[in-house]
């Protein structure tokens, strides 16, 4: 998925290493399948050979032979996003939903990079010398555009809204030179800053512990000068993979670190959701805002009470095992009551000070969701406030089971 930041039961329970019970995690059977697929060149169709292919979200990852053939076993059913990534080519993605009874057809299509910066028909059909050429010169220009954007105002900023970098230096960014920034506003920090990557951003995590392949689609930062905060948005599609830790207390502090992250997230909440355990797991959720006239000493004063609800009331079941309906008639508030967002709020806008708060809107009249707190359609939920926004050293992949 490509996630727009502006979302008889068996539990397990993970331990923190106080020995107090952790989040509530899903620990039941998971439905899986395998697939493969295929990707050629544009206008040609002749097979990509060694291109990376990534499934959105996950740890899954594969290279494709000389056929430009891959194959991915064992997969949890639910709805994905492809990356694939050529060294003489332009990214791609492709949605990908795996659901029983259903096969999918995957066949993605590269475009490559020519000369001029441009899409060329046929490379099987260019000059080997001219091929080589193409990338020196991609390589010196990469090079040079390293240079103007290592320590520039763009990529600071870049690094600390987008990463959450907080300058400790646990998580960077190691090609930076594959990002474009374009900035408006004549002031310092710029009004608006937008940012493209020609290639997959890598970052290395070390304050969860994974390395984060990230295909950016957009990104989007807007100083609001009424507060001096800022509202991001951004399309991104992460795929993870586990570092190696330097000892056991770096992998403890992995583990603490990971559990903090799932905790009062949105995944935490769907599953606290469907094992009817919100209220236990420190969540509260209004379904609206009531406003009342009252007298005090005389005068007529306004006061906004929330309304309560049990989230349990939205729920059924799909008929599938483990799989959910969420179905409500309004936007609807999440509050996370163990976490105090006040830092946060000072720097993002619509992230209010006090508890956690997420807004949740439905796009149709219902969304899917699993057990593990995962949706089946993304974007069939629209998310604002807290869960609204995310940082690439925030984030978990799908996989997460409290360790």
């Amino acid at each position: 998925m490509i996630r727009r930041f502006t979302f008889a039961v068996v539990l397990a329970a993970a331990l923190s290493g106080c020995g107090t019970p952790g989040p509530l995690l899903y620990d039941g059977p998971v439905a899986q399948m395998g697939f493969s697929g295929q990707v050629v060149w544009a206008g040609t169709g002749r097979p990509v050979a060694g291109a990376l292919v990534l499934i959105g979200e996950t740890e899954f990852a594969a290279e494709t032979n000389d056929r430009g053939s891959f194959t991915f076993n064992a997969v949890p059913l639910g709805a994905y996003t492809l990356v694939v990534s050529a060294p003489e080519a332009r990214g791609a993605t492709e949605p990908l939903i795996l659901a029983e009874g259903l096969t999918p057809d995957v066949h993605i299509v590269l475009a490559p990079f020519d000369d001029e910066g441009g899409t060329a028909t046929d490379p099987e059909a260019e000059l080997e010398a001219l091929r080589q050429e193409v990338k020196r010169l991609r390589a010196a220009l990469l090079q040079a555009n390293r240079r103007l954007v290592q320590g520039s105002e763009e990529i600071v900023l870049f690094e600390r809204f987008f990463l959450g970098d907080d300058g400790s230096g646990v998580c960077v960014l190691h090609n930076p030179e594959v990002l474009t920034f374009d900035a408006r506003g004549a002031g310092s920090p710029p009004d608006v800053l937008r940012a493209t990557a020609e290639a997959l951003l890598e970052v290395e995590n070390r304050r969860l512990g994974y390395r984060v392949l990230v295909a950016l689609e957009a990104f989007s930062l807007r100083r609001v000068r009424r507060d001096d905060s800022y509202s991001m948005t951004a399309e991104a599609v992460f795929s993870f993979a586990p570092l190696t830790p330097d000892d056991a207390r770096e992998a403890e502090r992995w583990r603490r670190n990971r559990a903090e992250a799932y905790r009062g997230s949105l995944r935490h909440f769907l599953t606290a959701l469907a094992a009817g355990r919100t209220d236990a797991e420190g969540f509260a959720v209004v379904s609206r805002t009531e406003v009342s006239d009252s007298q005090i000493y005389g005068s007529s004063h306004r006061f906004a009470d929330d309304i309560f609800v049990d989230p349990a009331t939205y729920v059924s079941s799909t008929g599938q095992p483990s799989t959910y309906w969420l179905t409500f008639a309004e936007t609807i508030k999440v509050l996370y009551e163990d976490r105090n967002v006040i830092d946060r709020a000072r720097v993002f806008s619509g992230i209010q000070p006090g508890p956690q708060a997420s807004w949740l809107a439905l796009s149709g009249q219902s969304v899917a969701f699993t057990a593990h707190g995962h949706l089946l359609a993304p974007d069939g939920l629209n998310i604002s406030g807290y869960w609204g926004v995310q940082q690439v050293c925030t984030l978990l992949p799908r996989s997460y089971n409290g360790e």
